[in-house]
């Protein structure tokens, strides 16, 4: 889905898809805040571990292994949704996509924006030449600067490896 903010000729224009929306100069400010709020970023980043999938991928599935390296606690709610706590706070994430030993989506506060959740996905891929697994990671959230989102992932991805070895 594509967003675009644009301000001209004393008015605000925000186009969402298909859909544009015009605000007024009396209401800019409640249009910038629209604005922040649909503005998502998609990030894409791939890790080498010198482990198997077998081994890794309950640290992408579970709450347990989760709870390791990803964030301060993990609880599951039920067998589809888990809450992560994190930055003294709780994101509820639901599975949403699936596949044993392959890969794992999790959609976070779909309450909040049900039609443009926040999502982490990972992928899981051995490679038998190396021995080792690709492990790649989508972040796709409100958070737009990518040296904080590399800096946060390659953290997690160090913790991981510390923890498997690899």
């Amino acid at each position: 889905m594509l967003y675009i903010c644009f301000w001209s000729y004393g008015f605000l224009l925000i186009a969402v898809g298909e859909f544009s929306f015009q605000i007024f100069e009396n209401h800019f400010h409640l249009g910038i805040f629209l604005c922040l709020l649909m503005k998502k970023h998609k990030f894409t980043k791939e890790y080498e571990l010198k482990a198997s999938v077998k081994m890794l991928y309950p640290y992408f599935s579970t709450a347990i292994g989760l709870q390791e390296w990803f964030a301060d606690e993990v609880q599951n709610i039920d067998a589809h949704t888990y809450r992560f706590h994190w930055d003294n706070e709780d994101h509820i994430g639901t599975i949403t996509s699936q596949r044993i030993g392959k890969s794992i989506k999790f959609e976070f506060d779909k309450d909040k924006n049900p039609k443009n959740p926040s999502y982490i996905e990972f992928r899981l891929d051995h490679n038998d030449l190396t021995n080792s697994t690709f492990i790649r990671i989508v972040d796709y959230s409100e958070e737009t600067d990518e040296e904080e989102l590399n800096e946060l992932w390659d953290g997690l991805i160090h913790k991981l490896k510390e923890i498997v070895g690899g």
